[in-house]
């Protein structure tokens, strides 16, 4: 009988460390069976498996905007700059409007620089351009009356031949010419004779100006201390 009885309690004690043995398992070991899925919940869908990386460091994305920001320095810094050439004689305007007309005077504007111009600079009896650079050119937008005679619209050609009292007008059917190198008589639209005076002021740039007048307009022409009148008749 007492045998029986320690038998026994001996069957207890192993039962009870077994049952410790078994619990300290399922402690130590991931719930994972408490996370079984139940047969009828949603599966996730391709896009819940994608792996989404960790957002950039702020650090690599400073180092990525300074290294684009030095490619472009250096792309900037590779390009050459075009600056325009300067002009000695700067092209210049001359404008005439009213409610009926408009003229637009286009020439290169050269300077006296201490020279003595007319006679010396601008041969006496030679054609000039009437300015410096390309020739001058003109642009009537009606017809109008010069010396008498009718110029119909357009844009023409002005030349010039200084002597010391008068001076000779061209006007000059051929356009886009570069100083009178081409300059052909036989594209004479109009020839006629002005009086050229002494100027009150010294122009040390050419100056075309046009003036109303009761007639039209009038356009002057001065430069150093010379002074030449074109009157211009428009139709009323």
């Amino acid at each position: 009988m007492a045998f029986f009885l320690l038998f026994l309690q001996n069957s207890i004690r192993l039962q009870a460390v077994f049952c410790g043995a078994v619990v300290l398992f399922f402690l130590s070991t991931p719930n994972t069976f408490a996370q079984d899925t139940p047969a009828n919940s949603l599966r996730p869908t391709p896009a819940d498996t994608t792996v989404q990386s960790s957002p950039p460091r702020a650090d690599s994305l400073a180092i990525q905007i300074a290294s684009t920001s030095t490619d472009t320095s250096k792309q900037v810094a590779a390009l050459d700059t075009v600056k325009p050439l300067p002009r000695p004689s700067p092209v210049a305007l001359a404008l005439f409007k009213d409610e009926s007309n408009y003229i637009k005077l286009v020439y290169g504007q050269p300077f006296k620089k201490g020279r003595i111009v007319f006679g010396n600079l601008e041969k006496w009896g030679q054609v000039w351009r009437a300015g410096a650079n390309e020739a001058t050119e003109i642009t009537f937008t009606r017809d109008v009356k010069i010396d008498g005679k009718v110029l119909r619209t357009g844009t023409y050609t002005l030349f010039m031949i200084p002597n010391p009292d008068k001076w000779t007008v061209i006007l000059n059917a051929e356009l886009g010419q570069w100083g009178t190198y081409n300059y052909k008589p036989e594209k004479d639209i109009m020839r006629f004779n002005v009086s050229a005076r002494k100027n009150e002021q010294i122009f040390e740039a050419l100056t075309y100006k046009f003036n109303e007048t009761d007639a039209g307009a009038e356009l002057s022409l001065m430069w150093d201390d010379v002074k030449v009148n074109i009157p211009i008749q428009f139709s009323r």
